[in-house]
């Protein structure tokens, strides 16, 4: 007989089991669930398809015509100078010239010379021995010479981000700061290397 009552019971315990397991089931938990998984989905198409890139500073000067490489040139240490290359990306804000208001301009790398450069080359290039003081500084420097982005409908013939800056009559000798993209590259691919091939860099 109390074998027969403890056989009747068991349905009972294993119901109060289930409805245990449905508790933890709650809706909340299910919105907690698809939240996380949202923001772990967003962070991988971020990964795949967004992009950081490694950027470089300069000072730099706009001299139009002095060379047939460009008409931005910056005195760079040797020790930046050596991480620079032909074709990479800059992007130039005039010294002066509110960036939210003109915009900035866009150019690339046509020229980094192999060598430090002397204060004659210096002399040649800017006939100016304050400029010139003004990018030395006591280091060592090599010269970099940056081509701006042409617009035929642009009113000065450069390429602006911003439609008031084609407007401006630009003085040779403005000071400039270049923004230099060395490489752009896929966050996935800082985690996980092999994929680089697969995404490519810029």
């Amino acid at each position: 007989m109390e074998q027969v009552n403890r056989d009747n019971q068991s349905p009972v315990r294993e119901s109060k089991r289930n409805d245990r397991i449905l508790t933890v089931t709650t809706p909340v938990y299910w919105l907690l669930l698809t939240g996380l998984f949202l923001v772990f989905a967003g962070f991988m198409v971020w990964a795949c398809f967004g992009t950081i890139s490694r950027t470089v500073s300069a000072s730099a000067f706009y001299h139009p015509g002095s060379t047939d490489y460009g008409e931005i040139i910056a005195l760079i240490p040797l020790r930046t100078g050596k991480t620079l290359d032909t074709g990479m990306d800059v992007v130039v804000n005039l010294t002066g010239y509110n960036l939210q208001e003109y915009g900035n301009m866009k150019g690339s790398i046509t020229y980094v010379d192999d060598y430090t450069a002397s204060i004659d080359d210096m002399r040649e290039l800017f006939e100016d021995d304050f400029v010139i003081n003004a990018f030395v500084q006591n280091t060592p420097c090599m010269t970099v010479i940056c081509k701006l982005e042409e617009d035929a409908e642009s009113g000065n013939g450069f390429f602006w981000t911003n439609k008031k800056g084609e407007n401006l009559k630009l003085h040779d000798g403005t000071w400039a700061y270049l923004t230099i993209i060395q490489e752009t590259i896929h966050p996935i691919t800082l985690g996980i290397p092999q994929l680089s091939e697969f995404f490519g860099r810029r």
